[in-house]
């Protein structure tokens, strides 16, 4: 297991007490706003001793907030969740918090390579193949399905908040929030993941 995914799986959901929003390049997807920036909620003294910004109890909560990106919250319906790229290869957490918080099951890609894409549309363009789905067999690497587990994310209440935070703080014209709670709400919640509730 690599060393970034190392721990990642003793976690809970909400356990670690922190909420996330992985805006540090700004938020590129739902809100598209490049002003925002990364904001982390629930640090107390247990975390000041810790150094590494990959250490699994940040590193989940940013799981978690990387996955409001697929959130169908416009009403679109989702039937399929296909995660792509290189991190779904390799982190069976991500996936799994990914087909808990959209609760369908999930598909991502098998395997150690991170090579992109390999032109499968070039490839029927020089009649190497007949069909897409003939090239995409040949070239793609296979899929894994991941089911949402039967206790869902967010019947912890953390992805609730981890949504009223995303509008909060990244939209200008966003109606007020009571953020007075979310802290205390935080706390319970880690501790009735770490009391198994």
């Amino acid at each position: 297991m690599p060393s970034y995914q190392r721990g990642l799986d003793v976690y809970k959901a909400g356990q670690t007490g922190l909420l996330r929003l992985s805006w540090d390049n700004g938020d590129r997807t739902v809100l598209v706003n490049p002003e925002t920036g990364g904001v982390t909620l629930g640090w107390n003294c247990a975390y000041a001793r810790r150094t590494s910004s990959l250490r699994p109890s940040r590193a989940r909560p940013s799981i978690l907030a990387s996955s409001w990106s697929g959130w169908p919250s416009t009403g679109v319906r989702v039937d399929r969740v296909i995660n792509a790229g290189g991190i779904p290869q390799k982190n069976d957490v991500l996936n799994q918090v990914y087909a808990n918080v959209l609760n369908k099951a999930s598909d991502g890609a098998r395997g150690d390579s991170d090579q992109p894409g390999r032109g499968i549309f070039a490839l029927l363009a020089a009649g190497a193949y007949k069909t897409i789905e003939e090239a995409q067999d040949a070239v793609c690497l296979p899929l894994r399905t991941v089911q949402p587990d039967p206790k869902p994310l967010r019947s912890t209440n953390s992805f609730t908040h981890t949504i009223a935070m995303c509008i909060a703080l990244g939209r200008r014209d966003a109606e007020p929030v009571a953020l007075g709670r979310v802290l205390p709400e935080l706390r319970k919640i880690a501790a009735q993941a770490r009391k198994g509730d």
